[in-house]
């Protein structure tokens, strides 16, 4: 019981960092275009 429930949270925990690495993709992508927008 006490396995699963840790399975559980590490499960959670794994896709909450994707989700950040993800939003940090995104904002990362935002950054460099307006970084472009303001070279040009």
């Amino acid at each position: 019981m006490f396995f699963k429930i840790k399975l559980i949270c590490v499960d959670k925990l794994l896709k909450y960092y994707k989700l950040e690495d993800f939003i940090a993709l995104l904002s990362n992508k935002k950054d460099s275009k307006e970084n472009n927008f303001e070279t040009n």
